[in-house]
């Protein structure tokens, strides 16, 4: 159950669910006010402290319909178990109070709540994610659970790179939070369902959107500046160049956060992006754990990664001529395997089989073959 009353909850989301005022101006309102509850103390008390107030606005605030709605919210929340964040109180997430258009709430759902801790990076990257940067995302977050089990990987729960971050995180033990582009009475995409269940036991659910609002286009936009203001970096693994990631890692520039972005190879569509993003000296290449610890002040972390990572006895190069071609290649398929160490089919799949069993290689779609280190 939420730890806050109706009384408190109600005039909260009132002023979020206001139309004409949004997230800037809602600050700017209760900074001259003093608090919330003295915005809704009366019309003649708001002309006072704004005498240039619109009507419209004086109109919206004083709606019946806008508190009765707010009231239905705010029951909602204590029946739902959902916390609510209110931009004007000392709960709120203090790295998301830092960007001025900060959602005025935050609708919390799940065990979640160390919100200010320094270890934190965001997620993302295109729906179509490839075997590289599935391997990618795996590794990465893999190596970053070495440094600092309890790094916060946030992240939208949508398709590719998205929910492949989650589920890495969610197998290594590593709190994740999504941001929802809608309310918590759906989960969209659906097929995602049982991943974002999972999520609520460590994690949580972020939203500024109350119940029964759409996942509509315009609304990822929002969800976007949540995720790049909620930590300290944004990662950007595999972008094309119409990629809604990339509008992620101009929010997380705007609000003076690292933007970490791994390589792809020339001509992949989507890694063009992420390559355009370094060629523009607009985003920090990264290609281990130990970059993004060293990029987010982890120094000596990174430090001790990098060691694992060097005598770990499990990740030296093995004697095996197939291993070695999928080191140098990878993401590389069968019959280019074939075709590249002379063996036949059969001769291959055998290898395959072996090295799969033995932990060292990790077979993807499509009959493609990489590392699992």
């Amino acid at each position: 159950m939420s730890t806050k009353s109706l009384e408190y909850l109600t005039p909260r989301i009132a002023l979020a669910q206001a139309k004409y005022i949004g997230p800037r101006y809602a600050r700017l309102f209760l900074e001259r006010a003093g608090s919330v509850e003295a915005l809704f103390a009366g019309p003649e008390q708001l002309r006072r402290l704004f005498p240039r107030v619109q009507e419209r606005i004086l109109r919206e605030l004083f709606r019946p319909e806008l508190w009765r709605e707010a009231q239905r919210i705010a029951q909602w929340c204590l029946d739902e178990g959902v916390e609510l964040y209110f931009v004007g109180d000392e709960d709120y997430p203090s790295r998301l109070r830092e960007c001025v258009d900060a959602p005025v709430v935050l609708y919390v759902k799940g065990a979640y709540r160390s919100w200010d801790s320094s270890l934190s990076l965001s997620v993302v990257g295109t729906r179509n994610i490839s075997s590289y940067g599935q391997t990618m995302t795996d590794r990465l977050l893999r190596e970053l659970q070495v440094i600092e089990p309890k790094t916060l990987v946030v992240s939208g729960l949508a398709y590719g790179v998205d929910i492949s971050a989650h589920r890495k995180a969610l197998e290594l033990g590593m709190p994740t939070v999504a941001v929802l582009a809608h309310g918590f009475d759906r989960i969209y995409p659906a097929v995602h369902r049982a991943t974002a269940m999972e999520i609520l036991l460590e994690g949580a659910w972020v939203s500024e959107y109350p119940p029964g609002t759409n996942p509509d286009r315009y609304n990822f936009v929002g969800r976007n500046r949540i995720i790049a203001g909620l930590t300290e970096a944004t990662l950007i693994i595999e972008a094309g160049l119409k990629s809604g990631s990339l509008i992620t890692a101009e929010l997380a520039r705007d609000y003076d956060r690292e933007v970490l972005v791994v390589p792809g190879r020339v001509g992949d569509r989507y890694s063009e992006g992420c390559n355009q993003l370094i060629s523009q000296m607009t985003g920090v290449l990264v290609c281990s754990g130990a970059d993004i610890a060293r990029m987010m002040g982890w120094e000596q972390r990174g430090e001790a990664l990098q060691a694992t990572l060097d005598f770990a006895p499990e990740l030296r190069p093995i004697d095996n001529a197939i291993y070695e071609l999928i080191a140098r290649a990878q993401p590389i398929q069968l019959n280019d395997i074939v075709r590249q160490t002379g063996m036949t089919v059969a001769e291959v799949s055998a290898e395959l089989f072996e090295l799969e069993l033995d932990g060292h290689i990790c077979a993807m779609p499509g009959g493609v073959y990489a590392l699992s280190r």
